[in-house]
Order: structure tokens, then sequence, then C-alpha cells
């Protein structure tokens, strides 16, 4: 029979032995892990770190007045009021991450069906486009329009969404500037305690408030720009000549719901080699939103081919 002391002893040593290899594994890991940021890592990378919304995103909204109305609505306390522009704000913020991610990340918080889908399908498109977008919303006036007896649904303008959007090159570096301010029409919806959008529709644009770009991005872009009265193209002046166009086989409203890639390519070499440069295309109210399409500004595009 073994001794008391004996088993002690024996139980002192595997209890020591347990600690020692404890010890080491702590150490291991850590020295991997000072190993890694000091290697040139990303350390965003190696900690998965999401863009957060700007700390001064709460002053970045005003509201107006209330619209007059004839129809008896419930009368909106500060306090909701208040809990509606932040959701409205951090809307915006999170659809500037989404952008910088590129990908819908976390979109769902703050938008529902349609304005889900729409604002998904912008980013998912710019994506498939090659395109990188960094967005900044910097100011937001809001007029109450209406708001519902439940209290589970509101409706405003929009007047001044002031945004900024860089356009970046594959490089990472900025190849084009827009600062503009739009109109919205927006409902949001109460679903489950939190405010999300549920129609976002532009009613409007105001002109562009500020737009560089550098020659050379411009022309590494494949852009056609504005340089005092000329258009110009690769740092080189650029003189149109197109045409209107669209396919033989689909024409006019027949374009874009019978769209053929193959068919537009075949096209467009052709084009080349008769010495043209440039086609207008014209959209389709219909195919490209209906009522949410701002007909005053679309009618048409001339692009370099």
């Amino acid at each position: 029979m073994i001794a008391k002391s004996r088993v002690k002893l024996i139980l002192g040593i595997i209890l020591f032995g347990c600690l020692l290899a404890l010890l080491y594994a702590t150490l291991t890991g850590l020295g991997a892990l000072v190993t890694y940021f000091n290697s040139g890592a990303d350390p965003e990378s190696a900690l998965k770190l999401i863009p957060s919304a700007p700390a001064d995103l709460k002053d970045r909204l005003t509201w107006l007045a209330d619209y007059p109305t004839d129809i008896e609505g419930r009368p909106m306390a500060p306090f909701t009021r208040e809990e509606i522009g932040g959701a409205y704000l951090n809307a915006w913020a999170q659809w500037g991450i989404a952008y910088e991610l590129q990908q819908p990340y976390g979109l769902k918080t703050y938008f529902t069906r349609p304005a889900l889908d729409a604002v998904s399908s912008a980013i998912t498109a710019t994506v498939a486009a090659g395109w990188r977008i960094r967005q900044s919303n910097l100011h937001h006036t809001l007029q109450l329009a209406f708001y519902a007896d439940d209290g589970a649904m509101v409706a405003f303008t929009d007047h001044e969404t002031h945004l900024v959007q860089q356009i970046l090159q594959a490089d990472g570096s900025v190849g084009h500037v827009n600062e503009s301010t739009s109109v919205y029409d927006v409902v949001m919806l109460l679903e489950d305690g939190n405010w999300r959008i549920h129609d976002l529709v532009r009613r409007g644009n105001g002109p562009p408030l500020r737009v560089e770009r550098s020659d050379q991005a411009a022309g590494t872009a494949g852009f056609v720009y504005v340089q005092g009265n000329e258009l110009r193209l690769n740092g080189q002046r650029y003189q149109v000549a197109g045409i209107n166009y669209y396919p033989q086989a689909s024409p006019w409203t027949q374009f874009w719901p019978e769209y053929d890639p193959g068919e537009t390519k075949v096209d467009l070499d052709l084009i080349r080699q008769l010495g043209l440069n440039s086609v207008r295309i014209f959209i389709s109210y219909v195919d490209f939103g209906g009522d949410k399409v701002d007909l005053a500004r679309v009618k048409g595009d001339c692009y370099p081919v």
C-alpha cells in the first residue's frame, strides 16, 4: 500500500507538470502574436476590425419645422425624434462602411426591403464593376411629413443629403472626389424595436459642390474629363466623334430587356473600325427604376469606346 506522503508527492509532480505545460503554451502563443505584428502583417486583418461610424455623427443632422398638414397625426416626442434621426444617420454611416468593406455588411440592422435590396445592389454592382468607393455623409436636413398613430411608421424629406464620395484606383489612391447634395423622400418603419429605412427615393439632385480629379488618375481610370473648356483623356485633348447606339436586333425599348454583351462587343469593335470613339446610350425609364429616376437628369450619357 502506497504511503500518503508518496501519493501527495506524485500528485504534486503531476500538477507542477501541468502548470509548466500551460505556461509554455501561453508564452508560445504570445510569442507568435508578437512575431506576427512585427513581421509587417496588417493588425486589422489579425483582429478583424470593422470600420466604425464617425464620432461626430449625431451632430450631422438638423430638423426643420414639420410640414403643415390637415391630417391629425400622433404628436412626436422629442425622444422619438432623436431616435429616428439617430437611426437614419447610422443607416447612412453603415452604407459607407459597407462600401469600405466592399460587401453589404450590417445593412439589415438599418434597412429593410425594398430599401435594403436597393442599397445592397448598389454595393454589389460597384464591386462587380471593379470600383472602390469611400462615402461619407456630412449633413442631413430633415422635415417631418407624417407620423403614424401607432408610432410604427414615419415619413420625412431629407432636403440636404450632403455626401462626399472618393473613387479609388486599384492601388488605393484617390482618382476622383465628388461632393454633392441630393433630396430624398424617406419612409422608416419601427421593427422589433429598431427604426429601419423602408423607402429611400431620390427626388432631386443639387449641383456638385466640388469635383476633384488629377489628369494622371483620370487617365489611368480611362475617364474622359473636363479641363478648362476641353475634354481630355489620358492627359490628351479628346475630340468626340460618336453616334447614338442600340443593337440592331434589340432597338429602343428592347435594348435593356434583351441585352446581349456579345452582340454589343461586336458592335463596339465595328464602331472603332469606323473611326468613331464615343457612343451615347439611352436609359429606359421603366427598366431603371421608374418613378425613382430623376428624368430631368437622365438624357443619355457619352462613353469612350
